[in-house]
């Protein structure tokens, strides 16, 4: 929080013995004022590095959900870290930025492979409706990344919901 407010002043019978009035105080908060920026400036860098760490934290916790949902191998995460912004590090220690890239890629993926288990589809099954859907050869579910975004994650479900309902 920044900058200060005068407080109002009393009339002089309002005032306890010896007290001063709002006018002997400006004087004192004048070098507080000072002081201020220079608290504030110090403090939002520390507040900024600490939001900018949280966010990377949870960006990085969001992403091994998905990692860990989506059972992706160490090699196979390396690879696709390498491709979306030539990282080569752990996981744990991506900038922000790669993890939100990682997480656009894998993300769409994951909403698509939870969606088919809901309804019981198996990995051959979502693959075969995959394959439909973005018109290229799949051989597993790691297969997704790169090639499957929203938008083609929404419009495969929609196949398969339709199919089920003609099929009933």
């Amino acid at each position: 929080m920044s900058g200060y407010f005068n407080p109002p002043s009393l009339p002089a019978f309002a005032l306890p013995a010896g007290g001063k009035n709002n006018q002997s105080q400006k004087n004192n908060q004048q070098p507080q004022k000072s002081k201020q920026p220079q608290q504030h400036s110090q403090n939002g860098n520390a507040n900024q590095q600490q939001s900018e760490e949280a966010k990377r934290l949870h960006a990085l916790n969001l992403v091994k959900d998905k990692v860990k949902y989506l059972e992706i191998p160490d090699n196979y995460l390396n690879g696709i870290l390498g491709r979306i912004g030539n990282y080569q590090g752990k996981l744990e220690d991506a900038p922000f930025n790669t993890l939100n890239e990682l997480y656009k890629v894998i993300n769409p993926v994951n909403g698509y492979v939870k969606e088919c288990r809901k309804h019981n589809l198996t990995d051959d099954e979502l693959l075969d409706q995959a394959q439909i859907t973005l018109c290229v050869e799949l051989k597993g579910i790691h297969s997704l990344y790169f090639k499957m975004d929203s938008e083609k994650a929404k419009e495969t479900l929609a196949n398969i919901i339709h199919d089920r309902q003609i099929a009933s």
